[in-house]
This record gives C-alpha cells, structure tokens and sequence, in this order.
C-alpha cells in the first residue's frame, strides 16, 4: 500500500462512492494497513494454506505447504507458492473498508476449541499497520462465524475464493428452474438440459457471450426425433430446496431459427413467477430461457431441438 493512500481517499470517484454508501460500508480512516495474512492449519496431517495481501505491492500470494512422502524432503512436507492476483488502488481500499465495516480488526485475540475437540483444524490472522504495530488473532475449532461470514464475501469479490469462509453459490451465481422433456412416453428431466448464456448477479456478470456460439461448440445431452412430439416444461418445485434465492419477477422464452443471425424470432412465454408451465418446441430452433428480478439482475440460459 502506498504510504500516503489514505490521504487519497476522498478523491475516489462518485460511483465508488455512491455505491460504498448505497451498501452501507464505512471508510476505514486508521493507520495504513501494510499486510494481512491469512493461514489456515488442518490438524489432519498438518497441510497448511496461507494467503498473503501485499497492500505495498498490491499483490496477493497463496503459500502453500503439504505433506511429503519422498525421502528426498526431510522435513516431509512440500511449499508451493503462488500469485494469484495483482489488484488496483481501488480494489484495495474497497476490500479495506468492507474489512473493517464487517469487524475483522477488531476480533479477539484468541479463539479456543470447545472443550472434547482434538481435530479439526486451527487458523492465524495477521494485520500488519504502517507504525510497525500487529493485529494478531489466532483460533483452533472455532472462530467469529458472523465476522468471517461477512468478510468471505468481500475477499471473495477480489479474488474469487472466500479465504476465512466458505461462500455459497447463490452469492456469485444466479439461480436455475428445473427442466424436463416430455413426449408421449417419456419425460426426461435434468437441470443440465441448459448452457448458461449472459448474466449480472450481485454485481458479478458474464456478458456478450453469443447464443449461436454456445450452442454450436457445447454438448447437450438430450438428443431430439423427427416426428416426436416433444413439450419444454419448466417447474420451480426444487427453486429453493438447496440455496437461498430470491423468486424472479419474470421468465421470458424465446426461441429463433438455428444460425447466427438468430431469425424468426418468437416470444413464447413472458410472464412472471410461476410452479410449472408447458411448451411446445418446434425442431430445428435455439431457445432462450431468462430469469429477471427486482434489482435489475437477470440470467439467461439455452438450448437447441437441432435434429441430427
């Protein structure tokens, strides 16, 4: 981190900071904050992993050690050292800020294991400030659940890897109706039926990836029968039987001729949160599935009925 960064501060762009004040985060304002490292120890044959943030360097380093059963190691046990990111001036006083609004530099010094705990895994924290003074704060089996819950999100957004805690999937990647093929004589249902397209999630996006492209380079495990009828059903039973999502405002279907230009094209559903609905698919078509919402997200997922 450069010394004099936080005199800096105040000259962020609106955007920055419009966006700090819609989500509640503070402006950390203490002394500028030189390192922090984070390791983490499993008891179980003693692996550990490390995550160095340079904040002098602007850069993050994983350190890894684990063990060895070549003869060649005396001390047993391998390092590996990685750089996983070189981040800019603005990531890392977004990270600072959410740091210290979340509480991290101030957790105890010590977390002790509940009493019976004899594995498990152990945990050290290390914050080093510019004046040459130390945050340190240590823990085996147990730790601030709520401090390190919040904290992963924000070290996840940098790095993409919630470092103190595991973060669930519904924080990075947009919800998935199930979905089901159903002829005559059989219904064929898997929520692998669809590639995922363009999406803006929790300000994580993925966008101008071609629908045409998509279709013709992926795999899709369902293959379509001239002179079968076959109906598109889309339900939203198992919407929220393992993640916390929030219900989308509206599903679009859409479907179009399969080439680049993506002709002909038909809205067959637009309508808002539903249990279940029914489709009839045209051969020889590319379909787009879209989920929007409320704060202006939206996911887009599709498929293709080419007849091989």
């Amino acid at each position: 981190m450069k010394k004099n960064l936080y005199l800096t501060v105040c000259l962020l762009s609106v955007l920055v900071l419009f966006s700090c004040s819609k989500s509640n985060i503070k402006t950390y304002s203490g002394t500028p904050i030189l390192s922090l490292e984070y390791e983490s120890v499993d008891y179980m044959g003693g692996s550990t992993r490390k995550y160095v943030f340079d904040f002098e360097k602007n850069e993050l380093y994983l350190e890894s050690e684990i063990p060895s059963f070549d003869e060649e190691f005396i001390d047993n046990f391998v390092t590996d050292i990685k750089k996983l990111k070189t981040f800019t001036e603005e990531e890392e006083i977004t990270l600072i800020n959410k740091l210290y609004t979340y509480g991290l530099f101030k957790i105890k010094d010590n977390y002790k294991a509940p009493a019976g705990i004899m594995d498990g895994g152990g945990w050290n924290l290390t914050v080093e400030y510019s004046d040459g003074s130390k945050k340190v704060s240590k823990g085996s089996n147990n730790s601030p659940k709520k401090v390190f819950k919040n904290c992963a999100t924000a070290f996840y957004d940098i790095c993409g890897d919630g470092i103190v805690a595991y973060v669930s999937r519904e924080y990075y990647l947009p919800p998935n109706v199930s979905y089901s093929f159903k002829t005559d004589n059989m219904l064929y249902g898997s929520d692998s039926l669809v590639k995922i397209v363009n999406y803006k999630w929790n300000n994580f996006e993925s966008l101008y990836n071609s629908i045409y492209e998509i279709n013709e380079n992926s795999e899709f495990e369902y293959e379509f029968y001239p002179n079968v009828n076959c109906k598109l059903v889309l339900d939203t039973f198992n919407y929220n039987n393992t993640y916390s999502y929030k219900k989308f405002k509206k599903c679009i279907v859409t479907s179009y001729d399969y080439n680049k230009d993506l002709t002909n094209k038909k809205v067959l559903y637009d309508d808002g949160w539903f249990k279940q609905i029914s489709i009839d698919i045209e051969y020889n078509k590319i379909y787009v599935i879209r989920l929007e919402f409320k704060n202006g997200d939206y996911v887009e997922y599709t498929f293709n009925s080419l007849i091989k």
